[in-house]
């Protein structure tokens, strides 16, 4: 009998815990999705967190070629321009949630490939950086509505 329990605490431990990252690929972008199961402490928040299937993603990164963003540069000492973000030159962590109103949104960070010496490391854990500018940036987008919410370039150091 001890056997049997056990053996059933481990399978629900390993079911409540399982952290499954995916590796999503398609034919312009790259990157990891995170299940809802996966720790992210307190990012976004854990009883609103939603794993995000492959035609989430797909629609996510449909809405974003809609509106690619432009993100702030540095020209010269105290100048900066905007410009347009080519999307291929970065790989994504993807985050799935419901807002309050049961809407699906994706949380988006982008993190330039010049930056990572390898793609698995995406896999781990969120890469959280404070500076980095245009190399680190977030965006969340409803896929519900089909809007882009919000858009946060990194800072300069």
């Amino acid at each position: 009998m001890k056997f049997v329990l056990s053996i059933l605490c481990l399978l629900l431990t390993y079911g409540v815990y399982s952290q499954n990252v995916t590796h999503i690929k398609g034919r312009k972008y790259e990157g990891y999705s995170f299940p809802k199961e996966f720790y992210l402490e307190g990012f976004p928040p854990a009883s609103n967190r939603y794993t995000l299937s492959d035609t989430d993603i797909y629609r996510a990164e449909e809405i974003l070629l809609k509106n690619i963003p432009y993100l702030i540069t540095p020209c010269s000492s105290h100048k900066v321009k905007l410009r347009k973000v080519r999307l291929h030159k970065y790989y994504r962590q993807y985050v799935g949630y419901i807002d309050g109103n049961k809407q699906i949104l994706v949380h988006i960070n982008f993190i330039s490939k010049d930056t990572i010496t390898s793609i698995k490391e995406l896999s781990e854990d969120l890469i959280m950086i404070v500076d980095g500018g245009s190399s680190y940036w977030e965006m969340i987008i409803n896929i519900t509505t089909g809007k882009v919410i919000s858009i946060k370039q990194n800072g300069y150091g």
